[in-house]
């Protein structure tokens, strides 16, 4: 017991989803937005189901979405939630609930730090186990107890303070795609004029990955970064969800250098995308991805590689369970393009250095945000001290 209302008592509705899956519409300009597209708390468009307006509101026939509700995941994953977008282009897909916060009681803004904080994920998860597949019913989030909330302003308070950080975080995501897309155009048009081609097993030493035992708690939670097909989520890899000790470095089966080329070879996320990074520090990696230390510019690699991504995709096959394969024999033979013109690789070290320099800003507000978070919900921190913290990191 927490000591607070509980989530029906602070909203004017909470609306379960439909229970099918939407149909695709590839052309549709609404989304069906279920769990697997609400990791890390915000909405993955790429994972999310494309459908039409007649779908969109077949889905939302119950509830039609408004600025500021918010969508929860009630099973697989128990816990993520997102925030409705301005555009309201989005219906809740499976395994989701809509909640609408009560403007009176609870700000939307701060019910979203609220149910995604550590302390309320682990009381959610708490309460869908004892069953098979975690889950929540619709019940279950309904007379989910919340912890005492503060006054409506304090709410709105510490919602733009952590908000704030989260929008500089969000225009940093923006730049790193940004210059990706600058460094595609520059790539496609270097080559056009003349490039040399090249099988990727010349581009540089192969290198495969392992995952020290598990089970030896000596080997985690130390400050090398071990990164699996699931944590590469970005071309600027810095961090990973898992850390080795240096006892769990000395046991793995290889540790690259900056400027190391990674990609996934086996994993799910196969199936729609080819997963690649450029390591920004010293790391190690796990049996689901390979490496490649370039004998050529690490930028024009990555940005070769970005440009097939398609044509790579091609080359996967299954190998079980729905789980995609790149055979490294295949990947090997396949043929990049690369700029003969003196000038394309210092271009693109500029366009990926600036990509990385909002990689590395980005890690710092998050972990701030992170540290915040906590504090300011317990009520342990108050808001213009919070405030200055991010004013010193110029959020």
């Amino acid at each position: 017991m927490t000591g607070g209302p509980i989530l029906a008592d602070v909203c004017t509705a909470i609306v379960d989803c439909e229970h099918k899956t939407a149909p695709v519409d590839p052309h549709g300009e609404y989304f069906a937005v279920g769990t697997p597209a609400m990791r890390g708390n915000r909405i993955n468009f790429a994972d999310a189901r494309r459908v039409s307006r007649e779908t969109f509101e077949a889905w939302t026939r119950r509830l039609s979405p408004q600025e500021g509700d918010l969508l929860f995941a009630r099973e697989a994953p128990v816990g993520p939630v997102v925030k409705i977008p301005p555009e309201l282009n989005v219906a809740p897909g499976q395994r989701t609930v809509l909640l609408r916060p009560d403007p009176r009681r609870l700000d939307s803004g701060y019910a979203y730090y609220l149910l995604a904080s550590p302390s309320q994920q682990a009381r959610l998860l708490a309460k869908a186990e004892g069953s098979t597949v975690p889950h929540l019913n619709v019940a279950d989030v309904r007379s989910f107890e919340l912890p005492p909330l503060p006054p409506v302003n304090v709410q709105r308070g510490i919602a733009a303070t952590l908000g704030a950080l989260d929008d500089k975080i969000e225009s940093n995501r923006r730049i790193q795609s940004q210059v990706l897309d600058l460094a595609d155009a520059h790539y496609r048009d270097a080559c056009s004029h003349a490039s040399t081609a090249l099988p990727l097993k010349d581009v540089g030493r192969w290198l495969s990955g392992g995952t020290p035992s598990t089970s030896n708690a000596e080997y985690w939670g130390g400050t090398l970064p071990w990164v699996s097909a699931a944590s590469m989520k970005t071309v600027f890899l810095r961090s990973s969800d898992r850390n080795l000790t240096p006892s769990g470095a000395e046991a793995a089966t290889n540790i690259v250098p900056v400027g190391t080329i990674l990609f996934v070879v086996r994993g799910m996320s196969l199936k729609s995308e080819f997963r690649l990074g450029i390591a920004q520090r010293e790391m190690a990696f796990g049996q689901d991805c390979k490496a490649i230390i370039p004998n050529i510019s690490p930028s024009v690699l990555v940005v070769a590689l970005q440009a097939s991504r398609s044509l790579i995709l091609d080359l996967v096959d299954e190998a079980g369970h729905g789980t995609g394969r790149l055979p490294t024999d295949r990947l090997e033979k396949f043929v990049i393009n690369v700029p003969t013109c003196s000038t394309f690789a210092p271009l693109a070290d500029s366009l990926l250095a600036r990509g990385a320099a909002a990689a590395e800003e980005s890690d710092v507000l998050t972990r701030l945000r992170d540290l915040l978070l906590p504090e300011l919900l317990s009520g342990r921190l108050p808001v213009p001290e919070a405030k200055e913290a991010v004013a010193e990191v110029g959020a």
